[in-house]
């Protein structure tokens, strides 16, 4: 979503702003439908969604059989509960055969783990999960795997129609908005059925702290730190930035 910014050196919306004439950076935004209605005052602490999706893992494989298929007749088979880390890079990852079961058919079949950007990620053993980004077990069959057998695992993420909005700052959230994106400069309601345009947030400036409000829990006069690297300053009177 494009966003348009603009500096900003005549607003005056007194007591929020300590210093309306000084620099000021604004940008217009969209805010997020809610599931339940809510009024914000100018003044409340905003997050961004920045993350996609779902993210979903889909297995393929290739080999020397006949049309490209695996020689061996085993699996691998993504874990369950945790098929993936929340930090694991999408793309494709690579699990190569490095032994085949010849000199003891008994024996696992081993797999070198690449990730997507080529990087070896370890050694898999074939009745052992393997867990570095993503999480998976392969199984033997009847017929053993050769040097040629590969399995895919593709990761990747779903489009998030919400991305790029703008919601109210929730330090427990995981889509980006656990962050503080801006200051809402306009009192605004949001409701549920469609999201809010024609409104606008502070990226830089100098704010009354006794005007900011959060979410309930969140302490605003601990977060004066934190803001201070955005270029928002909090305090109780006018001072030079």
């Amino acid at each position: 979503m494009a966003s348009e910014f603009q500096e900003n050196t005549s607003v005056s919306v007194l007591p929020l702003l300590l210093d309306p004439l000084g620099k000021l950076l604004t940008e217009n935004v969209t805010l997020k439908k809610l599931s339940v209605a809510a009024d914000y005052l100018a003044g409340r602490l905003m997050g961004k969604i920045t993350t996609g999706g779902d993210k979903s893992a889909a297995v393929t494989s290739a080999g020397a059989g006949a049309e490209g298929a695996l020689t061996g007749d085993g699996s691998l088979t993504m874990d369950a509960t945790a098929p993936f880390t929340d930090t694991a890079t999408l793309g494709v990852y690579t699990a190569k055969c490095s032994a085949k079961l010849v000199a003891d058919p008994s024996a696992p079949s081993e797999w070198g783990v690449y990730a997507p950007n080529g990087a070896y990620l370890g050694l898999a053993k074939a009745g052992t999960a393997f867990d570095n980004q993503v999480k998976f077990t392969i199984a033997d069959g009847s017929t053993a795997f050769e040097l040629t057998d590969i399995f895919y695992i593709t990761l990747s993420q779903a489009t998030n129609a919400d991305e790029g909005k703008i919601v109210e700052y929730d330090p427990d959230a995981t889509d980006g908005s656990q962050v503080v994106y801006g200051i809402l400069g306009n009192d605004v309601t949001v409701g549920t059925s469609s999201d809010v345009t024609g409104t606008f947030i502070y990226l830089r400036g100098l704010f009354n702290k006794n005007c900011i409000t959060a979410k309930d829990g969140v302490v605003v006069a601990n977060l004066k730190d934190e803001l201070r690297p955005l270029s928002i300053y909090l305090n109780d009177v006018a001072t030079e930035v």
